[in-house]
């Protein structure tokens, strides 16, 4: 029989390391504040805008959690010369893209559109960034779609452990929050709305970044003209607490949560729960809920055949249903 060549036996040799060459950055701070980037890139016809905010999810205000989430979901839904539909229609005849949305650190306003559509695309940009109206009827819609959205989150019970877990972890640090609640959705107005744009959208709390086929002085006379007028405001350093574990969520991990466990497992440090979690997909995520619901961290659980009634045969341990798991799968 003949043997293969040795071509199938061994990986061909790496080609040559190529240099990267990075584009030159343009960088320019307007006299209110804002902070133009622009990276020429002429290597296709397109280019993007990412207009970002330094205040995300975690500055929402104690008593409305979401709120940055839902104002990102409503500039684009109309401004002060523009309906929701003429927008819509605007960037759908571009073939562009214009959307908002943040996370937990910072909050953009993003768009892109073919080069020879840049001005255009920017104008809009501007508008909804500058001139939301929030209308009455579309904050009542985002307020319902809300609620409905996190019915649908709290039935899942993955959604519950991680909720609980971000507690846990973060403790009183703002990061601990992962969704809103039915009363803060019930308590966003338009007035909060508009109230919240206009302390957090202000130039001086924004980095305006252009990356493609544009030229560095022509963008620049072009936000200058657009965004020149924006008022800077007054921007707050963060004074989070430090994140890290809650005395209360500390006293449940390390006491409540071994306590509840240690007739059939023997001691349960902390530890031992967050490397359970971090790997539940090994292992039965409804038995960590039930340890976590018996010990009060999901009041808004309501199946209650998951907790072991006094009296009554307790359900399987984390170890001994590990252990089985693995007996059966050897």
């Amino acid at each position: 029989m003949n043997s293969q060549p040795d071509v199938f036996k061994q990986p061909p040799p790496p080609l040559p390391a190529r240099a990267i060459k990075l584009p030159t950055t343009h960088e320019t701070i307007l006299p209110n504040g804002l902070t133009v980037i622009v990276v020429e890139d002429t290597r296709l016809p397109l280019v993007s805008y990412r207009l970002a905010l330094r205040t995300g999810d975690a500055h929402d205000p104690a008593d409305l959690p979401g709120l940055m989430d839902m104002l990102t979901g409503l500039p684009t839904e109309g401004t002060e010369t523009r309906t929701s539909r003429e927008i819509a229609d605007e960037v759908a005849r571009l073939g562009a893209t214009l959307q908002a949305g943040a996370n937990s650190d910072y909050t953009t306003v993003a768009a892109s559109s073919l080069a020879v559509f840049c001005d255009q695309i920017l104008e809009l940009l501007a508008d909804v960034t500058l001139h939301p109206v929030f209308p009455e009827n579309e904050v009542e819609l985002a307020k319902q779609n809300t609620k409905e959205s996190l019915k649908q989150q709290r039935a899942q019970p993955s959604f519950l452990a991680g909720e609980t877990v971000a507690r846990v972890m973060f403790g009183e640090h703002p990061y601990h929050v992962t969704a809103p609640t039915p009363e803060s959705i019930d308590a966003t107005t338009r007035d909060r709305l508009v109230e919240f744009h206009r302390s957090v959208f202000v130039a001086n709390n924004a980095v305006l970044f252009v990356a493609g086929d544009v030229k560095q002085e022509v963008i620049l006379e072009k936000v200058e003209d657009l965004f020149g007028g924006w008022q800077p405001g007054s921007v707050t350093t963060d004074q989070f607490p430090a994140p890290g574990f809650s005395d209360l969520a500390w006293s449940k991990a390390s006491s409540d949560w071994g306590s509840s466990v240690t007739s059939a497992t023997g001691k349960f440090t902390f530890s031992d729960f967050l490397n359970l979690f971090l790997f539940s997909e090994k292992y039965d995520l409804g038995l960590m809920i039930k340890a976590l619901q018996t010990r009060g961290l999901f009041e808004s659980l309501a199946e209650p055949n998951l907790v072991a009634e006094s009296g009554k045969e307790a359900a399987p341990t984390w170890q001994s249903r590990c252990s089985s798991r693995s007996s059966g799968s050897s």
